[in-house]
């Protein structure tokens, strides 16, 4: 309620006085009809001597005092009233004020709650709602819960977004949703992170040997062609599992440790289920150290390249060479292409790479001096580097 309706109130709780209204009516009352009596008595003796006429004036007096007062008392209750039912008329608008105000209320509450703890695109819980559920059982179960913690996104589901859109990876998001939706019952728990990322929280697992296969049966629903405006597109899925309480006890942990899984799945072609091992954080964590020291290998001149030569077998002429590059890191020593060619095609730093060696090869073809017209250098292309507008 605003502050001119609270003022009204007051106004009218003010005015509006059963006892000391009728007080003052009563006061009034018999402060007129006293003088009345008086001054009218007083004013005949002064006036009239006849006896008679007195008598005569006496009734009349009495019917001009009763028609006088009821004109009175008609103004003073016609007004009580008209303030009353002012008064029940502001109560009722203030009544339906304060119910429209409450009911907003209770909608913009429920509507921030959703936004809070919903995804807006698929109407699946997020990740808000997930990590409190999850942290709840957790404090509820600190000894005799289990939890199947399974974290997947759609594999290449950036190509889809590039060739048809947004909307159309929108479209290919809330089908995913509904299909896995069907099969997800409580207390299991089915959540969008974001992007093409999701959870499924599996509850209470009692036999490990079959969690796996109720993963499979699930994540097999969406691995299947689905119709995006008009083509169809093969869905498959890169998937990381972590348990409660065995490989963590908080749910940052077993979210980072199913990411780990996830990448692993990934990095060994994707389309598959991996469960969490110890030995995975060692192995991301070594990926992550070469990355970091492959983005300053250029930079440091640690590359090299070295020429294999091609032979014409039927004359055994050197007729080209094939450039291979070699990292020769400064601590580590020698380190195979196989290990940081695939590694700079997943983050990018393929296109730096490639550039590096085709300056590098054209550099250095000058000082060869090769008086063969037809010779050539060969140099390996990544499918990334192919698929690159750019290049």
């Amino acid at each position: 309620m605003d502050k001119n309706q609270e003022n009204n109130n007051h106004k009218v709780s003010s005015k509006f006085n059963a006892t000391a209204t009728t007080s003052k009516i009563i006061f009034l009352y018999i402060l007129v009809g006293f003088a009345w009596i008086l001054l009218s008595d007083y004013v005949l003796e002064l006036f009239v001597a006849d006896p008679e006429s007195i008598s005569l004036l006496q009734s009349a007096k009495g019917i001009f005092y009763v028609g006088f007062t009821a004109i009175i008392f008609y103004y003073i209750i016609h007004k009580q009233v008209d303030l009353y039912v002012s008064s029940i008329h502001d109560l009722q608008r203030a009544y339906e004020e304060l119910d429209q105000g409450h009911q907003k209320s209770l909608s913009l509450e429920g509507k921030l709650f959703d936004l809070a703890f919903y995804d807006p695109l698929t109407s699946l819980p997020n990740k808000t709602m997930l990590e409190e559920t999850i942290q709840s059982y957790i404090d509820q179960h600190p000894h005799d819960g289990m939890i199947g913690f399974v974290y997947f996104d759609i594999d290449e589901f950036r190509n889809i977004n590039e060739v048809k859109g947004h909307s159309t990876g929108d479209e290919l998001i809330r089908k995913v949703a509904k299909e896995l939706g069907l099969g997800i019952k409580k207390p299991h728990m089915l959540a969008r992170m974001g992007g093409d990322e999701f959870v499924i929280a599996f509850f209470d697992i009692e036999h490990l040997e079959s969690f796996l296969p109720t993963v499979e049966e699930h994540l097999g629903h969406i691995r299947k062609s689905f119709l995006l405006d008009e083509d169809d597109f093969f869905i498959t899925y890169s998937a990381g599992i972590a348990l409660y309480p065995d490989h963590g006890t908080d749910f940052i942990t077993l979210f980072r440790h199913a990411d780990a899984a996830m990448s692993i799945a990934k990095s060994k072609g994707k389309d598959q289920i991996v469960i969490f091992d110890d030995e995975m954080v060692h192995i991301i964590k070594q990926q992550t150290e070469l990355l970091n020291q492959l983005r300053m290998a250029i930079e440091q001149d640690e590359f090299t390249l070295h020429y294999q030569p091609i032979i014409e077998l039927s004359s055994g002429d050197i007729v080209g060479v094939e450039a291979l590059i070699r990292w020769v890191h400064p601590t580590k020593g020698f380190i195979p292409p196989l290990e940081f060619i695939s590694l700079s095609e997943k983050n990018g730093y393929i296109k730096e790479i490639t550039e590096w060696v085709f300056k590098e090869a054209h550099d250095k073809f000058p000082d060869w001096r090769i008086k063969h017209k037809e010779f050539k250098v060969s140099i390996n292309l990544s499918a990334t580097m192919l698929m690159n507008d750019k290049f």
